[in-house]
C-alpha cells in the first residue's frame, strides 16, 4: 500500500506538471517568434527544446509508466482514465475555456475523435515544425494569429488544461477509492480476527479451563477424605499430591494434606515416614 500511495501521488503531480510544461513550450515559441535579437531568440529556442523534451517525457511516463518518475502505465492499469487519452477529451462544463461544440469542432474534431493522445501528438509535431526554421534562422517570423503558432497556442492554453485537470482528478479519485476499499478490508479483517479469537476462547479455552479446574477440585476433595495423619505418612498419597501440583501448576493444597508436618514449607515436601504413636 505504501508503494501504491507513492504511485498515486506521483501520477497526480505529474498530470499537473504536464499541463504546465505544455504551456511553457507555447510561451517559449511565441516569445522567440515575437523578437528579432538573435541571442535572445536563440535562448528562447533552446528553452523551447528543453520544455518540449520535458513535456514529451512526462506524457510517456503517465501513459506507459516510468520507474524513474514512479508512475504506472495508466493506459493499462487504470481504464477509468484511459478514455481521456484514447477516446473523448472534450470536457462538459468547461465554459471558461470553450463550449462543448467548439471542442468537438476544433481542428477537425481531433479531441472528440482521437482523445488527448492524438491531440498531444499533433501539438508536439506543430511545435517541432515551428522550432526547425528558428534553429536555422533566429530572424524567422511567423503569424501568431494563424497557422501553426496559433494552433499551438490554442492547444496549450485552451484545450489541454480542462482535460488534464479532469485527468488529474480521475487519478486522484481512483487512488482514494482504492485506499478506501483497502481500509474497509483491513477493518473487516480486524473484526473477523477479534470475533475468531472470542469464539476460540468460548469454544475451546474456556471449557478446557473449566474441565481442568473441575478435575483439580475432585482430586483435592478425594485427598481430603483421608485423615491428616494418614495423608502425611502415606507415600502414595504424597506422590499423588506432588504430581497434582506439577500437572495442575496453580493448585494450592492445604498444608495439612501436602506438607510434611511443617505449615510454613512448600507443598510437596514431606518428611520421612514416622510411626504413629497412640496414647494409652
Amino acid at each position: 500500500m505504501i508503494v501504491f500511495s507513492r504511485y498515486a501521488r506521483s501520477e497526480v503531480y505529474l498530470a499537473h506538471q504536464l499541463a504546465f510544461w505544455a504551456r511553457q513550450v507555447n510561451f517559449n515559441l511565441r516569445t522567440a517568434l515575437s523578437y528579432s535579437a538573435p541571442a535572445f531568440v536563440n535562448d528562447q529556442v533552446k528553452r523551447a527544446h528543453q520544455s518540449l523534451a520535458v513535456t514529451e517525457a512526462l506524457a510517456n511516463a503517465l501513459l506507459y509508466g516510468s520507474s524513474e518518475l514512479v508512475t504506472r502505465a495508466t493506459l493499462k492499469v487504470l481504464p477509468v482514465v484511459a478514455g481521456y487519452w484514447t477516446q473523448y477529451a472534450c470536457i462538459p462544463g468547461a465554459d471558461f475555456y470553450y463550449t462543448l461544440a467548439e471542442c468537438e469542432a476544433f481542428n477537425d474534431g481531433i479531441l472528440a475523435r482521437s482523445g488527448l493522445l492524438g491531440a498531444f501528438q499533433q501539438y508536439l509535431t506543430t511545435a517541432a515544425t515551428l522550432l526547425a526554421p528558428l534553429d536555422a534562422d533566429p530572424g524567422y517570423t511567423a503569424s501568431l494569429t494563424t497557422g501553426p503558432a496559433y494552433l499551438s497556442q490554442q492547444y496549450a492554453t485552451r484545450y489541454f488544461p480542462p482535460v488534464l485537470d479532469r485527468y488529474s482528478d480521475a487519478l486522484l479519485n481512483s487512488s482514494l477509492d482504492t485506499l478506501t476499499a483497502f481500509n474497509a478490508l483491513n477493518l473487516m479483517a480486524t473484526l473477523l480476527s477479534i470475533v475468531g479469537l472470542f469464539g476460540l476462547y468460548v469454544a475451546v479455552y474456556l471449557p478446557l479451563v473449566r474441565r481442568l479446574d473441575r478435575e483439580i477440585k475432585q482430586v483435592r476433595n478425594l485427598l481430603l477424605l483421608f485423615p491428616d495423619e494418614v495423608s502425611r505418612n502415606c507415600n502414595a498419597i504424597i506422590l499423588a499430591g506432588r504430581e497434582m501440583v506439577q500437572d495442575g501448576g496453580s493448585v494450592t493444597g492445604s498444608s495439612s494434606v501436602l506438607s510434611g508436618g511443617n505449615g510454613g514449607r512448600g507443598a510437596g515436601r514431606a518428611g520421612p515416614a514416622r510411626p504413629v504413636v497412640r496414647r494409652k
